[in-house]
């Protein structure tokens, strides 16, 4: 993943600290999410699905948006 920022040379590392904070976030986040949807259809709804690709580029956006530098 790749984030734009206007930064000076002696900030650049703000940049991977964010970049790799979002990545590490969002991962947690859908491990937790598809361990959950697992459980459910597994002892629920049998026709349950996954949320699509859609889903989580939309979250991902969130999260960018969230941690960018104003």
């Amino acid at each position: 993943m790749q984030i734009a920022y206007s930064l000076n040379s002696n900030e650049h590392n703000i940049e991977i600290i964010i970049t790799d904070r979002i990545e590490e976030e969002h991962q947690r986040e859908k491990t937790m999410l598809n361990e959950t949807l697992n459980d459910y259809r597994e002892n629920g709804n049998k026709n349950f699905t996954l949320m699509t690709d859609d889903f989580w580029q939309a979250r991902e956006a969130r999260l960018i948006q969230r941690h960018k530098v104003s």
